[in-house]
């Protein structure tokens, strides 16, 4: 594929992720433009141009990770990742192994059905919570 096209197709996927990433924007610390760009490395992985995640992916979802300091700012988070993924054609797969593969703990299940109103603290969170967020 010429090296125009493979842009213009990731400038256009940007461009889709921000857009959804405004219609899913809610209060708190981390804006939901903001917690979209910073994944922005991540996109060709999820969407599954590439097969692997970069050393930017990665230092993307730790930042983000970091950047949330309460719950409110987490729930928020969660919605806006969701809204946007589904946007996106993300794969859930994919979603789901990037903590693992980046080697970070996120205090929820990275799934198109997880229970955002019901992601636990920031700190402190366990299994058996993390667990009941999913439907049975």
């Amino acid at each position: 594929m010429p090296a125009n096209v493979v842009s213009g197709s990731k400038l256009w996927a940007m461009g889709i992720l921000m857009i959804s990433a405004m219609w899913a924007s809610h209060a708190g610390a981390v804006p939901c433009t903001t917690a979209v760009a910073t994944l922005g490395p991540c996109v060709d992985y999820l969407v599954g141009r590439a097969s692997s995640v970069t050393v930017p992916c990665c230092q993307g979802a730790d930042s983000l990770n970091r950047m949330v300091k309460t719950k409110p700012e987490l729930q928020s988070l969660c919605e806006c990742l969701k809204q946007a993924a589904a946007a996106m054609g993300v794969l859930p797969d994919r979603a789901a192994a990037i903590p693992v593969l980046c080697k970070i703990t996120v205090p929820f299940p990275i799934s198109y059905d997880v229970d955002c109103s019901k992601v636990p603290s920031v700190y402190g969170h366990n299994q058996t919570e993390t667990q009941s967020m999913l439907p049975h």
